[in-house]
């Protein structure tokens, strides 16, 4: 079996010949690597251990998918700027504005944290849209290069929950805000959702047979009761969608 031919068939639960092994590589990574195989291509370098090529996206390509591109409305305006080795991005709504500061790629400051500012990225997120985009050529491209080795897949997330906790309000923010004001949160990621389920239709019109949500569950921040009232609601819908479509879904 080639290396798409076996993925291909674990994926739709049939006999393989063997088992299917891959692994996942960056430029950090290539960089550090023996002078013999240093600066290799993500894909030479798969082929060079001998793995199958499983690619999320175009990981490590110089092409990536645009589809479902987000898009705020007219109303909402975005600002960037880089400050004492700190990155800056604001997003600014009639209502107000939300900042994000990040160090190292990492945010040390999250944007919402207060009741004005659930508001703030309610309605910012009420005008929001999902733009589908013709992934196709960019589809074949990766194929091309790939050619029986593997396969490519599309890879999206995280859902709402793990959204809000790693990159709009942090875990001490999400959990204040739940218990302070559980009305307005719910709101917000209700109307959040709606939106990916947006998200979710597009992706099931992707060329990619294989959709992936990651997304970080660990119950070191998730509770067992937030995961059942909402992670996992919010999985078996995106779960749904794809498999409706004749889609692989993994999680």
């Amino acid at each position: 079996m080639t290396g798409r031919e076996r993925i291909n068939a674990i994926m739709n639960k049939k006999p393989a010949d063997r088992l299917s092994w891959t692994t996942i590589v960056d430029n950090a990574t290539l960089s550090k690597l023996p002078d013999n195989i240093k600066g290799m291509s993500g894909i030479d370098f798969y082929r060079y251990i001998g793995c199958d090529i499983f690619l999320l996206n175009c990981w490590g390509m110089n092409m990536d998918f645009s589809s479902p591109q987000l898009v705020w409305s007219e109303d909402t305006k975005t600002n960037y700027k880089y400050e004492d080795g700190k990155s800056i991005h604001e997003l600014k709504s009639s209502k107000g504005t939300l900042t994000t500061i990040y160090r190292n790629g990492h945010p040390i400051k999250y944007p919402v944290s207060s009741i004005d500012d659930i508001n703030i990225y309610m309605q910012i997120w009420e005008n929001a849209q999902f733009i589908e985009h013709d992934d196709n050529q960019v589809y074949d491209n990766i194929n091309s290069i790939i050619g029986d080795d593997g396969i490519v897949t599309r890879f999206w997330g995280p859902s709402t929950i793990p959204k809000l906790l790693e990159y709009d309000m942090g875990v001490m923010n999400f959990y204040c805000l739940l218990n302070d004001y559980p009305d307005e949160m719910d709101a917000l990621i209700s109307t959040i959702h709606k939106k990916e389920l947006e998200a979710f239709e597009i992706l099931a019109k992707s060329p990619c047979d294989v959709i992936i949500l990651c997304e970080n569950t660990s119950t070191f921040y998730i509770s067992p009761d937030v995961y059942r009232k909402y992670n996992g609601r919010h999985v078996r819908d995106f779960v749904d969608i794809i498999h409706d479509s004749g889609k692989i879904a993994i999680i």
